[in-house]
């Protein structure tokens, strides 16, 4: 069946690259014709241009020596007009350039080029600047006027003498103390009470039992593949006290006092194989908590659930951790541990 799908997979990627290389072809021929088409086109609007250019350039040659032609003849003519009208007009005290510039506009002949202008001038130099005036001196400061005279202080006037002293007042004379009042009977004084009888001292009770019952496993650190039995037994005991026990060879935790325990347990798993990942906990044959999660793929397959709660025991029942899905699982001592404490005991 697989062999099947590869030969059609191969066929159909076959074809495509057929498809795709006879698409290229056609798609190139076309922009070839395309291109050479532009080219011959271009090439006749050439020619024919260049035939008109050809024309323009002939008619242009014959036109003007038949100007020339006619320009000559009409020359010969107007030299022969401008030396009469010279001679009727000739005035003898205007200079020659005045006779040529008088007469240059009547003479119908074509007029020379025009000659090329001569360099500029020279720039006359800048003047001097004229001096600036002295300042004058400044004028002397003027005296300095005396100070006025201080008037002379007041005379001070004389102090009043003192008048005398008046004469000391008489003191009063202190009133006599009156006679002290005779003192007050004194209470009678009550009976003393009988002295009670003390009763005898109660025996001690008995020593009160010890409520300490408590126990914590953790992983031993292997990681183990493809496990015979579903039950964990990896474990190492990191604390005990009480009456509780725990088999290393069963992996179960048994209780020797009745009560209500706190149970909790969380796993570490690195399987990347399986579709769900979780744990369950048991108490004797019955399960009471279980934790699942989905495996995402198998580069990122490393989890850890965790579970508790409180449940009520009787005396000489156990507690296990069982794995129902993967088969791979790390028992790191800080990723997987199982434990359960006492919280209150039923005689």
């Amino acid at each position: 069946m697989d062999q099947h799908k590869k030969s059609n997979a191969r066929r159909i990627f076959v074809n495509i690259v057929i498809v795709l290389a006879l698409s290229y072809i056609i798609t190139v021929t076309f922009f070839v014709v395309h291109q050479h088409q532009l080219a011959v086109l271009q090439s006749d609007i050439v020619r024919r241009l260049e035939a008109r250019v050809e024309k323009l350039e002939n008619n242009d040659f014959a036109a003007q020596k038949k100007e020339r032609d006619s320009v000559g003849e009409a020359d010969r003519v107007m030299e022969g007009k401008s030396a009469r009208l010279k001679a009727k007009l000739a005035v003898p005290d205007l200079s020659r350039g005045r006779d040529k510039r008088q007469f240059e506009g009547y003479c119908p002949c074509l007029q020379g080029p025009k000659g090329d202008a001569g360099p500029p001038g020279r720039r006359g130099k800048k003047g001097k600047r004229g001096h600036k005036g002295d300042q004058g001196p400044a004028g002397p400061e003027g005296p300095k006027g005396e100070p006025g005279i201080n008037g002379e202080p007041g005379i001070k006037g004389t102090q009043g003498e003192q008048g005398p002293k008046g004469p000391k007042g008489l003191n009063g004379i202190n009133g006599t103390q009156g006679p002290a009042g005779p003192p007050g009977a004194a209470g009678v004084k009550g009976d003393r009470g009988e002295v009670g009888i003390q009763g005898p001292k109660g025996n001690p009770g008995p020593p009160g039992a010890s409520m300490s019952e408590s126990i914590q496993l953790v992983g031993d650190g292997q990681k183990i593949q493809n496990p015979r039995i579903h039950r964990i037994s990896n474990w190492d005991e990191r604390h005990r006290e009480g009456s509780i026990e725990y088999h290393p060879s069963t992996g179960f935790i048994e209780v020797k006092r009745k009560g209500y325990y706190f149970i909790y347990s969380q796993m570490y798993y690195y399987d990347g194989s399986t579709v769900l990942m979780g744990h369950h906990t048991y108490i004797n044959h019955d399960k009471v908590m279980e934790s699942a999660g989905s495996v995402i793929s198998s580069q990122r397959k490393y989890n850890t659930k965790y579970h508790g709660g409180v449940f009520l025991l009787q005396e000489n029942d156990t507690i296990s951790v069982h794995i129902p899905y993967t088969t791979r699982y790390y028992m790191d001592s800080e990723g997987s541990f199982f434990g359960a404490f006492l919280l209150h005991r039923i005689d």
